[in-house]
């Protein structure tokens, strides 16, 4: 069977279908104009810029305590033995 372009989305989808099926569109939509001045297209910020941006992305990942700890307990451990040996 044939396919075509749908002129919305860009799917394929099979010739003689009145809609889109993947985005409901006409199967004769066209643009048969340029695209406006609102149409900033590949200027418009990714979405996780936009999150950090508006100040909801989610946070950045803690480190785990098991690192934490170990970096803290050699130089406690190095002091226990230093004070010692004096």
């Amino acid at each position: 069977m044939k396919q075509e372009i749908c002129g919305h989305c860009g799917e394929l989808f099979e010739k003689g279908k009145l809609v889109c099926p993947h985005c409901g569109a006409d199967a004769d939509f066209t643009y048969a104009e340029e695209p406006n001045e609102f149409d900033f297209g590949a200027a418009d910020p990714s979405y996780e810029e936009f999150l950090e941006n508006e100040g909801l992305a989610p946070p950045s990942p803690r480190p785990k305590r098991g690192l934490c700890a170990l970096l803290l307990a050699g130089p406690v451990i190095s002091g226990l033995i230093w004070v010692l040996l004096l």
